[in-house]
C-alpha cells in the first residue's frame, strides 16, 4: 500500500474512515437483512460510524472494552426495537469483511503484519459479536418477563 514505514491498524482505519463505512452502508442495505435494508440511509450511516468509532477506538486503546460496551448496550437497544439476532450478526460479519479486505490490501506484501492486523480484527469482531448477542438476549429476557407478569396480573382471579 505505502512505500516506507508501515501503518498500524489505527492508523490505516483513520485514513480510510469514510472509505469503510460507506462501503458497510452499502454491505448493510444488500445483505444485512429487512431492518436494515428499509432503515432510511441517514440513520444507518449515523449507526455505522457509532459502530466503526467503537472499533477504531479498541484498536487504538488495543483493549476489546470499548467495542465490547457500545455493542453490548447496542444489542440491548436492537432488541428492544425489535430486530432480528441474525441481523446483529450481519453487521459484524460486514464490519469483519470490510476490514479484513482492507487488511488484506495495506499488508500483502507485510506477512508478520497481515497477520497481527487480521487476528486483532477477528478477535475484536468475535468478542463483539459475543457481547451484542448478551446484550440482545438481556432486552429480550426482560421483554418476555414483563410480558409474563403482565399475562399473570390479567388471569389473576377478580373478586
Amino acid at each position: 500500500m505505502s512505500s516506507g514505514e508501515p501503518i498500524s491498524l489505527d492508523e490505516l482505519c483513520a485514513q480510510n474512515a469514510d472509505q469503510f463505512l460507506g462501503r458497510l452502508v452499502q454491505e448493510l442495505k444488500e445483505r444485512g437483512g429487512p431492518t436494515y435494508q428499509q432503515m432510511p440511509v441517514a440513520v444507518l450511516e449515523s449507526r455505522v460510524r457509532r459502530l466503526f468509532d467503537a472499533f477504531w477506538q479498541a484498536v487504538s486503546q488495543n483493549s476489546a472494552q470499548p467495542l465490547a460496551d457500545y455493542v453490548w448496550t447496542t444489542g440491548r437497544e436492537r432488541g428492544h426495537e425489535g430486530f432480528a439476532v441474525a441481523e446483529l450478526h450481519s453487521v459484524a460479519l460486514c464490519l469483519r469483511d470490510t476490514l479484513l479486505d482492507a487488511v488484506d490490501e495495506a499488508y500483502a506484501d507485510q506477512p508478520e503484519l497481515h497477520l497481527r492486523y487480521s487476528r486483532q480484527v477477528e478477535e475484536l469482531i468475535f468478542s463483539g459479536i459475543s457481547k451484542g448477542v448478551e446484550g440482545f438476549v438481556d432486552a429480550r429476557e426482560a421483554l418476555i418477563a414483563r410480558q409474563y407478569r403482565a399475562l399473570r396480573r390479567n388471569q389473576e382471579p377478580r373478586e
